[in-house]
């Protein structure tokens, strides 16, 4: 079993890590799509056949991570944690709403496949923007939680710890 010290830096280092394969992995697959639509002996259309829905489906799904992320805000009231507690429900909380925003992202980035057009990439790029927006941030977790001092310093002394 990890120690307290080595289990609140895991946990926290883990959900970053999350944040960020869900980050690289969208732009990979953006990329990919990109050369598949663009090349040579295909007909790029200009345009799209649904010019708004990819566009519907990124807002809805930035609502509904909205949504997710202020209910799991109000459960904290009800909670009682411990230091590693916390750590867990911001982390199962980023999961959620990272992953809500995504999809909205995957169905632009399939959209464009579909269609052969380029016009959904640029909702998937506002899409992207609300994901970024919804990144894990240890201010964040600090002022949600209600850390005190103590708690706010031990965290930043474990992360900047390579140990």
């Amino acid at each position: 079993m990890l120690s307290n010290h080595r289990s609140s830096r895991t946990l926290f280092r883990s959900t970053f890590l999350i944040y960020v394969a869900l980050t690289l992995g969208q732009i990979v697959f953006s990329l990919f799509i990109v050369f598949l639509i663009t090349q040579p002996d295909r007909d790029l259309k200009e345009g799209s056949d649904y010019p708004f829905l990819g566009l519907l489906v990124v807002f809805l799904a930035a609502g509904a991570a909205w949504f997710v992320n202020k209910l799991r805000k109000d459960q904290l009231s009800k909670l009682r944690f411990n230091h590693d507690g916390k750590l867990l429900h911001y982390r199962t909380s980023v999961i959620m709403r990272s992953a809500m925003v995504e999809a909205g992202n995957l169905f632009c980035l399939i959209l464009a496949l579909l269609e052969g057009s380029l016009t959904p990439m640029l909702y998937f790029c506002v899409g992207m923007v609300i994901f970024l927006y919804f990144r894990p941030q240890l201010a964040e977790l600090v002022q949600l939680y209600g850390m005190n001092e103590e708690e706010r310093q031990r965290l930043e002394r474990q992360l900047k710890n390579r140990t």
